[in-house]
């Protein structure tokens, strides 16, 4: 008997996987990130929400915001490190 139920997703796991083993597609936690959340951002600085958000606003840290989600490059993170470990300041 023929199995009539339909996949609710397009292609099956297996053209996934055949991809990665040719080098084609790679997973998504491979992938730098290149955007950081609140959340994240205060992770790799080790800092509160509350901190982070004083850096924003005194413009120390750049940020983008898309739609009402604000979110911090990762390349200016690492630039203001840079700069405060030049001038050698604290947070």
């Amino acid at each position: 008997m023929k199995d009539n139920t339909t996949n609710w997703h397009s292609g099956s796991g297996r053209d996934n996987d055949d991809k990665l083993k040719r080098g084609g597609a790679q997973p998504a936690a491979a992938a730098p990130r290149r955007l950081l959340t609140v959340t994240e951002a205060c992770e790799v600085l080790r800092i509160s929400s509350w901190t982070l958000y004083r850096l924003i606003w005194a413009r120390q840290l750049n940020t983008i915001k898309i739609g009402r989600r604000r979110l911090i490059p990762a390349v200016a993170v690492d630039e203001m490190l840079k700069r405060l470990a030049a001038e050698g300041e604290t947070l």
